[in-house]
């Protein structure tokens, strides 16, 4: 399919819907509900926006429903937009249920893998789930089984990217990560949360289950240094190691060759490049 300059308009939309759906109103609401400050070195929208705390909520709605105003406007009378438009729902509201679930289960609920793959499929594996679905239907590619595995693929992608974010949430520290690392005070069921509760033995689990989840600098500490006994770093490669081989089986059954390298691609900038950088700076820092 070759895109005609008219062809430009919903094709640069799609692309906004996306960035709007998984990052400026899933960011605004993020930032809000955790009472961060500053998000990438640069202050959060509700820190910063004239009417405070208030408006920026009202602003995070807006952001969640511009996408559909943007559908709604340039793709009527596309042969998929219902298709689209549903893509476009699911991206918006499975997040929304992941991250309640997040909150729900913060403090002293129990921090097990399933729980965690649970909350963080439907929040940032939906999130990522959208983009082949956005893409090929924009290049009429309509096929129902090979949609649903590119789906599947990104999801993976998603979680790879949750993983990262939770490692370095306690590898790394505020100033290089540029906002707050609070997930062991909010009790948050993270990767390397749920990590511990299957790794450690019985005595340090106990005190683990303890500590997280307390604002209390001893307590912090001491998760800590939990954590770095079991050398999370070491964890995390040999995971996402792992989590590479299982995607690549995957790519390796999608029969368009196209397709393929759209993945492999994806993959290579997810966790290729600055990813690497950061990777060896926490590793090099533990």
């Amino acid at each position: 399919m070759t895109l005609s300059p008219d062809d430009s308009v919903p094709l640069r939309s799609t692309a906004v819907v996306h960035t709007l759906q998984s990052f400026s109103g899933t960011t605004v609401l993020d930032d809000l509900t955790e009472g961060s400050a500053t998000r990438l070195h640069r202050p959060a929208w509700h820190t910063t926006c004239q009417g405070g705390i208030p408006l920026a909520t009202y602003d995070a709605v807006l952001l969640y429903h511009v996408p559909y105003y943007l559908v709604n406007t340039y793709f009527q009378g596309h042969p998929h937009c219902s298709t689209i438009l549903d893509a476009v729902m699911k991206g918006s509201y499975r997040p929304l249920i992941g991250t309640s679930y997040e909150l729900l289960t913060a403090g002293n609920s129990e921090k097990t893998m399933e729980n965690y793959l649970k909350m963080h499929t439907l929040k940032t594996g939906n999130l990522f789930r959208k983009m082949p679905a956005l893409g090929m239907l924009l290049a009429e590619v309509t096929d129902k089984k090979l949609i649903s595995s590119m789906q599947d693929i990104f999801k993976e992608f998603g979680l790879m990217e949750q993983c990262w974010d939770d490692f370095s949430e306690v590898a790394s520290d505020a100033e290089h990560l540029g906002k707050p690392t609070e997930d062991i005070e909010r009790g948050v069921n993270t990767w390397t949360s749920a990590m511990a509760m299957t790794t450690l033995d019985p005595s340090t689990r106990q005190v683990f289950k303890d500590c997280y989840g307390s604002s209390d600098p001893e307590k912090i500490s001491k998760v800590r240094l939990i954590y770095s006994n079991m050398n999370i770093p070491k964890l995390y490669l040999e995971h996402m190691k792992r989590k590479d081989m299982e995607v690549n089986r995957a790519i390796e059954n999608i029969p368009d060759e196209r397709l393929r390298g759209v993945c492999y691609s994806f993959k290579d900038w997810l966790i290729g490049g600055i990813h690497s950088e950061e990777v060896e700076h926490i590793c090099n820092s533990a």
